[in-house]
């Protein structure tokens, strides 16, 4: 398979990784492999040589912008300084740069660190909301130029838009879902009030999020996390946007690819370890009335994407109930974190 610069698109070959390593000073490398992970797109490989065990990453074409790309990294490097645990960022031997472009492609060589997926353990939840906290401190005001502009922050999703989408491309959504559609927008509406200042555009903000963070994009190890991934999504945004999905995500635990078994309803004990970890380190305390909304705001705009990409009607059926479940009791959610 090639990729638009008719290349091998999804491996990187052993010239690629010779000539690649070779632009670092690790020492000499002893086995190399194929590594199965993230974006089938952007190709890996796991290293052993004189650093240690490294993974390199080739990036898949069109999230390859040197400019995006070295902001992501200032963003992690940032949170590494603070203190954040993220895998470290090898520089080249030439300029001393930590993102290498070479033959057309944009490359990056990390630490591996070793560890298990999320066990939605209440430790763990409990943890990764205080490492949430501490990123956000980490990052709040940095001084960088390679900002994005403010039109990156993230604007709010239109439900009605969401409800034609369903509409359009949920042939199968379920009488569940249909019943509670009316009732979701009455509730949206009064919520939307409470929320629009949290989703005006600001051309000075100098609050950043990580973008992306859930159980997927953590590595743990004997109940903490020993690694958070991938920075690709950080951008300017308010961090109460990021805080309330990352608690729906370590609190509904997924497993499995059949969407009729997966949960419907968060995990309450998860939900509070969450929230509980995050309110111990943040800096600015989170309005617990403001999250249900914000939690059925994120699940809306994921399931837009997810339409959009082609997600099948299973997957679309499920993100709707789970925001008709999130309205119906945003009362008991708001009363739990509250506790």
């Amino acid at each position: 398979m090639t990729d638009p610069r008719g290349e091998v698109g999804n491996r990187i070959t052993g010239r690629e990784l010779r000539e690649v390593i070779s632009r670092y000073d690790v020492g000499r490398m002893t086995a190399a492999r194929e590594f199965i992970g993230g974006d089938p797109n952007s190709p890996k490989a796991l290293i052993d040589c004189g650093a240690g065990r490294l993974l390199l990453k080739r990036r898949a074409a069109g999230r390859d912008d040197p400019h995006r790309v070295s902001f992501a990294q200032s963003v992690m490097i940032a949170s590494a300084e603070a203190g954040v645990p993220v895998p470290k960022l090898y520089a080249t031997m030439y300029g001393g740069e930590t993102l290498l472009e070479h033959e057309g492609h944009v490359y990056e060589l990390f630490q591996f660190i070793e560890g298990t997926p999320y066990r939605a353990s209440p430790r763990e939840a409990k943890d990764a909301g205080g490492v949430l906290a501490k990123l956000h401190a980490a990052i709040d005001g940095l001084q960088t130029d390679l900002v994005p502009n403010a039109g990156a922050a993230r604007r709010r999703i239109d439900l009605p838009k969401f409800i034609q989408k369903l509409e359009q491309h949920g042939e199968g959504v379920d009488a569940h879902v249909q019943a509670s559609l009316a009732r979701m927008q009455a509730d949206w509406n009064r919520a939307g009030r409470e929320l629009d200042p949290l989703y005006t555009p600001d051309p000075d903000c100098d609050e950043l999020i990580h973008g992306d963070y859930h159980p997927g994009n953590l590595i743990f190890r004997f109940g903490f996390v020993a690694a958070v991934l991938d920075f690709d999504s950080a951008r300017p945004a308010p961090p109460n946007v990021e805080v309330a999905p990352a608690r729906l995500h370590l609190a509904r635990v997924r497993r499995g690819d059949d969407p009729g078994a997966w949960p419907i309803a968060p995990s309450h004990t998860l939900l509070e370890s969450a929230w509980s970890g995050y309110s111990e380190h943040a800096q600015e305390p989170v309005e617990p009335e403001l999250v249900p909304w914000l939690m059925v705001e994120s699940i809306v705009e994921e399931t837009v994407l997810s339409i959009g990409s082609g997600a099948p009607v299973g997957v679309v059926n499920y993100a709707a109930r789970v925001a008709s479940w999130v309205c119906e009791h945003a009362g008991g959610i708001v009363s739990v974190l509250g506790r």
